[in-house]
């Protein structure tokens, strides 16, 4: 099913459209492009879009239940997608959206609330209901005049008890930082009176991923808004001067401290409790066409939005698998190409959505938010990476690597304070390696405790470059605090936590036999084949004698049987003869390290 072809067009649209923009929203370069067509019905959407439901792909997969929040949008024009939705792995759909007349606080329109049958699927599978309510202009109007406010106020109530919905969710967005007072007004304005009239109902507001100015007043919000959503995209967007990943985990280059761990680390720093937050995370991507073939790289031109079931449709093209490339300060995937001259599209696969997926875990927040449903139209691979992640009927993992929120390539930011917390209930010996450790002397810590709180034993107090001895959990978890002053940073740290002694060097951790590599001594690239299908992801580490790590890289196995994969030593920026070592780390626990010859250019 190759559905796509139309709405890719479509993407592109978007982009043009934006251009006229200095920056635009996800939410507002699609609600734009899409205005034309928004009286349009599920069926003339499915043919705009190129899309043939199938409604019962998924009807025969086992059921999972949720430990977490998965906050879904569906916008309109997703049409009939919502037929193939994995409904016990959704907690929450938010419908996309009651948009705002500034002037009057009407409803320009509500793009068939009243009607839509997505939100009786919804409700008939238990999932809770949100109606959006999107205000994206004209803001001193509407905050101007008392009564459009009241007009919507009373209008998103009286919408919410015709629908028995939940809750509704408050997109309000490019509010200029001069009316900053004017916007938080008005939300606690609407989260009173809607909790006075709906008591046990939600208001949810939807937050940016970056506030340079404090738009938004969370310390005064944080007491009547039940949850926020944090938008975790657009970091780089269509007139980025960059090309990069519009959800970096860390940060892609120095020039840039915006990414999700600086995000979180915010919003939890400015009060807001782990249950009130929920980490909004893209399934789609951007394309830029740009200087060079490797990240990070200038862009020639303005950038195009593209689904993940786009991208995937196009799999044998220039999104095949030998143009992938791993993006290692971000912890991002990237496709580069050419096709009039080089072409870069940063978009997540179910192993980059996944570390996503853990800094949730990590961090202790209620749950993830989807922009936006159905975007992966036609592919399975998210719905079992929510599974996998999130449900009574998750993966075991046995070990994984931490960062401060500087991430591997930058130093830790200032004025932190944030928890991290390893649970791992099944293993009786988990462990806590470090591997690199650099906090400014008696002014930045990172406090150990074995349990899962703060109440816990402490086990250390770590302060300044000395590299500590492992430490072991007795009771299956770890909680790390840390916390930085407003002054100097340094590099920070880095860590594995693994359940039973780490064996990174010993070769018999993964059966030796089963791990190939070629040719001896390696040439330009080295040649890695791995003989096992107990696995659906890998990453290689290659490092030189120093330990300074070159190239980290992630691959997805696409299918079953022998993986052949190939290093190029020039992405790592190896030139110099020496002796090397690659380490292979697999989803199911095993990792083996090789060292190698190179004999230099």
């Amino acid at each position: 099913m190759r559905w796509l072809p139309v709405f890719i067009a479509c993407l592109g649209c978007i982009a043009v459209h934006a251009q006229t923009d200095p920056f635009l929203t996800v939410h507002q370069e699609q609600s734009a492009w899409y205005k034309p067509f928004e009286w349009f019905s599920d069926a003339q959407l499915d043919s705009l879009n190129g899309l043939e439901p199938s409604g019962s792909r998924l009807s025969s997969v086992p059921h999972a239940t949720l430990n977490r929040i998965v906050f879904g949008y569906h916008p309109y024009w997703m049409g009939s997608t919502y037929l193939d939705y994995r409904w016990d792995l959704l907690s929450d759909l938010c419908y996309f959206s009651f948009e705002v007349d500034p002037y009057s606080g009407a409803p320009l329109t509500t793009h068939n609330w009243l009607n839509a049958p997505v939100i009786d699927s919804a409700r008939a599978n238990g999932v809770n209901v949100h109606l959006c309510i999107t205000l994206f202009e004209a803001h001193m109007a509407f905050f101007g005049n008392a009564a459009s406010r009241q007009m919507l106020i009373d209008t998103a109530i009286a919408l919410v008890l015709a629908r028995d919905a939940k809750g509704v969710n408050l997109d309000v967005e490019a509010v200029p930082s001069s009316l900053s007072s004017e916007l938080n007004q008005f939300l606690i304005q609407f989260a009173n009176a809607f909790h006075e009239q709906l008591p046990g109902r939600t208001v949810s507001l939807a937050v940016p991923g970056v506030d340079p100015y404090g738009t938004f007043n969370l310390q005064a919000l944080e007491p009547i808004i039940d949850l926020f959503m944090i938008m975790g995209y657009d970091y780089y967007w269509n007139g980025s001067s960059t090309a990069g990943p519009v959800d970096p985990l860390h940060t892609m280059t120095g020039s840039s401290d915006h990414n999700l761990s600086q995000t979180v680390s915010y919003y939890q720093s400015s009060g807001i409790p782990n249950e009130k937050l929920v980490l909004g995370l893209p399934y789609y991507g951007r394309q830029w066409p740009v200087r060079d073939p490797l990240a990070p790289s200038p862009v020639n031109g303005w950038g195009t939005a593209l689904t993940y079931s786009s991208i995937r449709n196009n799999g044998s093209g220039s999104y095949s698998w030998g143009n992938r490339r791993w993006e290692p300060n971000s912890l991002s995937l990237y496709y580069s190409f050419q096709s009039n001259g080089w072409n870069q599209c940063f978009i997540n696969d179910a192993g980059s959505l996944g570390k996503r997926f853990d800094l949730v875990s990590q961090r202790g927040l209620a749950g993830i938010g989807i922009w936006a449903l159905g975007y992966d139209h036609g592919y399975n691979d998210f719905w079992q990476l929510i599974q996998d992640k999130f449900t009574d009927m998750a993966l075991p993992v046995y070990q994984d690597t931490i960062y401060d929120s500087g991430g591997p390539g930058f130093d830790y930011y200032a004025g932190e304070d944030y928890l991290i917390r390893i649970d791992h209930p099944g293993c009786d010996d988990l462990q806590l390696t470090f591997l690199e450790m650099d906090l400014e002397d008696k002014m930045d810590h990172l406090r150990i405790w074995d349990g899962r709180d703060t109440i816990s034993p402490l086990l250390a107090n770590l302060t300044g470059d000395d590299l500590p001895p492992v430490f072991t959990a007795s009771q299956g978890a770890f909680t790390l605090r840390f916390t930085s002053d407003i002054a100097v940073n340094h590099a920070g740290w880095k860590a594995i936590w693994h359940c039973g002694p780490m064996k990174a060097n010993d070769p018999q951790t993964m059966p030796i036999e089963l791990v190939k590599f070629c040719p001896d001594p390696v040439t330009g690239h080295l040649y890695l084949e791995i003989g096992t299908s107990d696995y659906r992801t890998m990453i290689t580490e290659t490092y030189d004698v120093t330990g300074k790590r070159l190239m980290h890289t992630f691959y997805e196995r696409n299918g079953p049987g022998d993986i052949r994969l190939e290093l190029d030593l020039h992405t790592a920026g190896i030139h110099a003869p020496g002796i090397y070592f690659t380490r292979i780390i697999l989803d199911n626990g095993f990792s083996a390290s090789f060292k190698w010859i190179f004999p230099g250019e």
